[in-house]
């Protein structure tokens, strides 16, 4: 399964930085991760005689790559529009000012962003040991 991750998060880095060539490539990209779908999801369901043992890290770890993916945009960006033709200089500016607001995604990722943002308040009741929260069970049972 991290094998297909790593083909998706490919597809995906690829079809930002060529998108600004050939923006048809999203729409062959978008074909290819649906069609890739649908067949992982058949032979999860039908095939596979057990399920693959996956954790949330892989998975946590490949949503963050694909964060990425509009810094490839900008850096195909500029560099197809300097090898194919000389932009005028107020689209260079544009494409590096993009480049530069993707790049805080390097330094300040989009987890520790939403965490500041978006607080969420630990609930009490799941950090709590076994001893003290079996005082407010209404039956317990022993352990052995």
């Amino acid at each position: 399964m991290a094998y297909k991750y790593g083909i998706l998060v490919k597809t995906m880095w690829f079809t930002s930085f060529y998108s600004s060539i050939m923006p048809i490539g999203i729409v062959f990209a978008l074909i290819n991760v649906i069609f890739t779908y649908l067949l992982d999801k058949y032979l999860i369901l039908r095939r596979y005689a057990r399920t693959p043992l996956l954790s949330a890290d892989l998975n946590r770890a490949m949503v963050e790559s694909l964060e990425y993916c509009p810094f490839f945009m900008c850096l195909g960006s500029i560099f197809f529009h300097n090898l194919l033709y000389e932009p005028p200089a107020i689209n260079l500016i544009a494409d590096f000012i993009a480049l530069g607001l993707t790049s805080i995604n390097f330094v300040f990722p989009a987890a520790k962003f939403n965490e500041i943002v978006f607080k969420i308040e630990e609930n009490s009741a799941d950090n709590t040991k076994y001893d003290i929260a079996k005082r407010g069970f209404i039956t317990v049972i022993p352990l052995i």
